[in-house]
């Protein structure tokens, strides 16, 4: 089942921040999120603070996400470099 999709206002900005210049880690990130949207619970379930969401990795980069399954929905919400995501 597809799951529709939905952006966190500014991340879309945030992501191209980062990889503005890297078009080969954009086309990876571009196919995991095309992954998710069917498949929303392959990406790892955080806990603590962040219980509720989901990250995946793209190369040094973490994605973090939560699914709404009411609505059916994956809601993108943080994308940072590995040393800088969880601060």
């Amino acid at each position: 089942m597809m799951y529709t999709l939905r952006y966190r206002p500014g991340l879309k900005e945030e992501i191209l921040k980062y990889l503005r210049n890297d078009p080969v880690r954009l086309e990876q990130l571009a196919r995991k999120i095309e992954f998710l949207i069917e498949h929303p619970e392959n990406g790892k379930p955080l806990r603590n603070h962040l219980k509720g969401k989901w990250r995946v990795h793209i190369g040094p980069y973490v994605l973090i996400y939560k699914i709404e399954q009411e609505d059916q929905c994956v809601v993108l919400l943080k994308f940072r470099h590995h040393d800088e995501i969880y601060h």
